[in-house]
């Protein structure tokens, strides 16, 4: 490399040393869907593949191929974007990424709501019965939840758990990103859940309902999430140890 090149690739990659935390914030959430799909669908050879991501930057596009399961690695000339790329891309973010699927899953999203109801189904329409949250999230005074939710699931089609009853408001994770979601959890304003309290929480009659969900109300049995209980609190269990950390 000549002089006048090497001066110009130590000014550009100083210029992205210097300024690595806006470039993650001002790209971080910028829609590239369609950069995914062009290249995915251009390679040949059977899937998982292998990704080197040349000018990785701050890791987004390692995070993506990494949920999909693709061995990804990434280079970039930028000392602060490597270590933003290991720090958003490492083991236990992985491991939330997994967790997420459930998180993000109609049988958990139907009770963490932004919304004064209650949701069903997986398209998550509201509750047909037009029912309110009430003041304590267990339904409006006279109506509680626990009149029609009892302790089990009734072959009827009403879903049944002991203590049934939404999410609080400041627990909804309607709209929000993956990451959002992660450093909700134990956000003290958010509701005050602990890394050793989390565990024993998705032991709980109402959150194992999710995987013993019954029938609806045509009969038709509902959709457990995407992974099993024991591996859903497993990798939990994981993610605390290794540290909680979030994806961005």
């Amino acid at each position: 490399m000549s002089a006048a090149n090497r001066r110009i690739a130590e000014t550009t990659i100083a210029c992205y040393d210097r300024f690595a935390r806006a470039f993650w914030d001002g790209t971080r959430h910028h829609d590239v869907s369609q950069n995914y799909a062009a290249l995915l669908n251009a390679i040949e050879s059977a899937p998982p593949y292998s990704i080197l991501d040349l000018g990785c930057g701050p890791g987004r596009d390692l995070i993506y191929f990494r949920s999909l399961g693709h061995e990804a690695v990434g280079l970039d000339g930028s000392r602060q974007f490597v270590a933003m790329a290991q720090a958003h891309s490492g083991g236990e973010v992985q491991l939330f990424l997994r967790l997420a699927t459930v998180f993000q899953d109609r049988r958990c999203l139907n009770c963490h709501t932004a919304t004064d109801f209650p949701r069903q189904g997986d398209d998550g329409h509201r509750h047909i019965m037009l029912v309110r949250r009430g003041p304590e999230d267990k339904g409006a005074g006279g109506l509680p939840c626990g009149t029609c939710h009892r302790f089990s699931n009734s072959q009827a089609g009403v879903p049944g758990a002991d203590d049934w009853h939404l999410a609080p408001l400041r627990m909804s994770w309607e709209g929000l990103t993956v990451g959002e979601i992660c450093r909700s959890l134990f956000d003290p304003a958010r509701g005050g859940m602990t890394p050793t309290a989390l565990i024993p929480h998705l032991n709980t009659d109402l959150v194992l309902w999710a995987w013993f969900p019954g029938v609806d109300l045509n009969g038709v049995a509902r959709r457990p999430p995407p992974l099993r209980h024991d591996e859903f609190t497993a990798l939990a269990k994981n993610w605390v140890s290794m540290g909680a950390s979030c994806p961005p």
